[in-house]
């Protein structure tokens, strides 16, 4: 039987999600970030098996148990770089969790993916609500704090208009959550019927279909008459398409604030005109990971709005571990409907 370190937490991984960046990796497009043989996949919840002797509460120094549902960061800072010393989560050194291992390697499971997963020092930990699904909160420790991290970038002001590029699950979460920060309009633009649906069900105003506004400048021109000729005061970037880019600089008022996430491929460019930043001072500001008050905020959001949002729509299928390779592929078929939101891998289906 795997045993804890002092300072580690074994957990049963009750789900798992299949994110975006699952799907990169799996078509081998992130070998930057991992060795192989890998375990992978990283939005999870799980349940305590065994603390470490050193390790009997989480990160907001709440007592816990065997058996506590519990959600908790996939990456660690190395709390000893300038980045770290700067106070930026941005650590040239976070994915030390998972990158440098194999399944080979100790303590083995460092992927959600698998029964078990073990946390390593360093890494934040919270007791679950005790009135949240599990099921809706698989993706607190990825996309919602992800999406959260964004919407504090943008820095959502009181009736500001928001504009959210990409509604699958992290622009779906984004758009609540700009509302729920106070957004007097939030704008998603999609091309999936079924994501403009649940979008407007999550809080959006409006929505700009791309099959119908087929050009850059028909969708500008969208944003411009819904805003009153202004612009967006912010636009959240999360198609992870480079070529909406330049579209998403001119959706914006002068001064407006542009965040960027979705797009992490480093292979892939678009052209920006610089002229368009500086001569209208918009910001443009590029977010990976989250700070560390942002995963509990996210677990007590889901907890509030459990009955108000419809979070269970956003699973999109669910799968046994044994299916994995079936829900990767399904995910990774961009457009439909198995795409909606996440699918999610069951430990106990």
């Amino acid at each position: 039987m795997l045993r804890p370190e002092p300072d580690q937490v074994l957990v049963r991984v009750l789900a798992a999600g299949i994110c975006g960046s699952d799907v990169h990796m799996y078509r081998g497009e992130l070998g930057m970030l991992t060795a192989l043989p890998c375990a992978s996949g990283h939005e999870m919840i799980g349940e305590i098996v065994e603390l470490g002797e050193r390790r009997k509460r989480d990160t907001l120094g709440r007592e816990l148990r065997e058996g506590d549902r519990v959600a908790y960061a996939y990456f660690r800072v190395c709390d000893g770089c300038p980045t770290c010393a700067a106070g930026s989560v941005a650590c040239p050194n976070r994915y030390a969790v998972r990158a440098p291992l194999t399944v080979y390697d100790p303590p083995h499971f460092h992927g959600a993916f698998g029964d078990y997963y073990v946390l390593r020092e360093g890494q934040w930990i919270y007791k679950l609500p005790e009135a949240t699904k599990t099921e809706h909160a698989v993706p607190a420790n990825c996309a919602i704090a992800q999406a959260l991290a964004g919407v504090h970038a943008g820095q959502i002001r009181f009736g500001d208009t928001v504009v959210v590029q990409g509604l699958g699950g992290l622009g779906i979460y984004a758009a609540a959550l700009a509302r729920d920060s106070g957004a007097g309009l939030v704008i998603g633009i999609d091309m999936v019927p079924e994501r403009l649906e649940l979008a407007r069900r999550f809080g959006a105003h409006e929505t700009i279909d791309i099959s119908q506004l087929t050009s850059p400048e028909e969708r500008i021109a969208e944003i411009q008459r819904l805003t009153g000729g202004a612009g967006a005061d912010v636009v959240i970037e999360m198609a992870g398409v480079p070529a909406v880019v330049p579209e998403g600089i001119q959706s914006m008022r002068a001064g407006g604030r542009y965040v960027l996430i979705g797009n992490t491929m480093a292979d892939r460019a678009t052209e920006v005109v610089p002229q368009q930043i500086v001569r209208s001072n918009r910001t443009l500001v590029g977010i990976v990971n989250y700070e560390q008050w942002m995963l509990p905020r996210t677990l007590d959001w889901l907890a509030r709005r459990r009955d108000e949002l419809p979070f269970d729509d956003l699973v999109s299928q669910v799968y046994p571990l044994e299916q994995i390779n079936d829900a990767i592929t399904a995910s990774d078929w961009a457009g439909s409907k198995a795409n909606l939101g996440r699918a999610l891998i069951s430990m106990t289906a």
